[in-house]
């Protein structure tokens, strides 16, 4: 091989290092809310199938607190809350999660 062509190669490799390395950084806080709205979830399913809900139904997560479902909702120095909407097509259920965060640190 010509050392241009194992040069082009180096460089294509480190652009590729490089941009996968940015969008990692870019949506660090998206993955944090996704683990979040997972456990929301979670805690939801936890919920409809321990208190038997007719659906649609709509929980807060201030109630799945309350009740033992989850810990309190944190991203870093935000508190968050959310709102869950149970429903059900066909044979699985449909969670649609609304999340409201509020920054605690002045």
């Amino acid at each position: 091989m010509s050392n241009k062509i194992i040069v082009l190669w180096g460089f294509i490799i480190v652009m590729l290092v490089c941009g996968v390395y940015f969008i990692g950084i870019k949506y660090e806080s998206e993955i944090d809310y996704i683990n979040l709205k997972n456990d929301v979830k979670s805690a939801a399913k936890r919920y409809v199938e321990d208190k038997d809900v007719s659906l649609p139904f709509t929980i807060s997560t201030e109630k799945l607190e309350g009740e033992g479902y989850i810990g309190e909702l944190r991203l870093d120095e935000k508190v968050c809350a959310a709102d869950v909407t149970v429903n059900k097509r066909f044979v699985f259920h449909t969670f649609d999660i609304s999340f409201t965060c509020v920054n605690t640190e002045v």
